[in-house]
């Protein structure tokens, strides 16, 4: 080292190195970078560790670039994302638009995300989603529960829905007015949100056990982000595994049209014993409610065509 060569400061050197990045790949001069979700941490703020595209995880030295979108931009960013049905997840291939920042106090080089491929996303998402079919169906599972047989008369019905939503109101409606006798076993679960498919498993798996006649995963219309939970992995191999046959009403709009009667559209209305389902039950706990009409002072009739004027009893099994 010679006399004249210039020895800089830790705080000197980040300095150095910051204008140095800054000058190529700073906020003036963005960039798009392309990798594979490794993991994701969010809180207001979202923290991405983006990696090489089909690297192995057990590879120590594949590069890792710590991503990060800041609260204010992260928030439209991430409703965009939900209204197509997106929630980054590793596994994903993103891109991302953004700027090389350093945080010297930790000697780390991150990147600050100002956009998001959303197409890109959509590409992978429907990908994947390809790869998850052809897997089931290479394990013969995407058709097994079509071989369950089915009851003649499946008046025993367990529901797996929200209360209170237009899809519950319109499915269950609709068996009210139907003039036979149901029998509603009902579990409650969310039916959009990261946690719906875990409650939507263990709800399918509850009413397995329950003994219905048929199954009836229901929920209304809603954007493709509301609807993403029923694209789970989890919930396909639950309904695969079932024992009980599993008939889905997925995305209705909470309107019917009859080519018989008026051409106003007309939305069920939930009746009593609707209400009374309504917080009756703890999510993932079975509540039964039956239709019964008194026949003579010692005997009652299940089916019934019409349930009584007053509301049924409502009871927990």
């Amino acid at each position: 080292m010679s006399d004249t060569e210039e020895i800089l400061e830790v705080g000197a050197f980040y300095q150095l190195l910051t204008a140095r990045l800054e000058s190529a790949y700073g906020r003036r001069h963005p960039h798009w970078v392309r990798g594979e979700i490794a993991k994701v941490y969010e809180k207001g703020h979202v923290y991405v560790d983006l990696v090489d595209a089909g690297s192995a995880s057990s590879d120590t030295k594949r590069p890792v670039l710590n991503a990060h979108c800041w609260a204010t931009p992260w928030a439209p960013l991430k409703r965009k994302l939900a209204a197509e049905g997106v929630t980054l997840s590793a596994g994903l291939i993103v891109n991302f638009y953004g700027y090389v920042d350093v945080y010297a106090p930790q000697g780390k080089i991150g990147f600050t995300i100002t956009q998001i491929d959303v197409q890109g996303l959509l590409g992978d998402v429907a990908r994947r989603r390809a790869e998850l079919i052809a897997r089931l169906t290479a394990e013969g599972l995407l058709d097994s529960n079509k071989q369950v047989a089915l009851s003649p008369v499946p008046l025993r019905v367990g529901l797996v829905a929200s209360p209170g939503t237009e899809g519950y109101s319109d499915f269950t409606g609709q068996l009210l007015n139907s003039g036979y006798g149901f029998e509603i076993v009902l579990v409650k679960s969310a039916v959009q949100g990261e946690a719906a498919p875990a409650q939507i498993v263990a709800a399918i798996e509850t009413l397995d056990e329950h003994g219905v006649d048929i199954i009836c995963v229901v929920r209304g219309g809603g954007s493709k982000g509301d609807l993403a939970c029923f694209d789970d992995e989890r919930v396909a191999r639950a309904i695969a595994a079932s024992s009980t046959p599993i008939f889905t009403g997925i995305g209705h709009t909470g309107t019917s049209r009859s080519p018989t009667s008026s051409r106003t559209p007309e939305r069920s209305r939930p009746p009593n014993w609707v209400k009374r389902l309504r917080g009756s039950s703890q999510t993932g706990t079975p509540v039964t409610c039956v239709f019964r009409r008194s026949v003579s002072s010692t005997r009652r009739q299940r089916f019934s065509m019409r349930p009584p004027s007053t509301s049924p009893s409502v009871d927990a099994p």
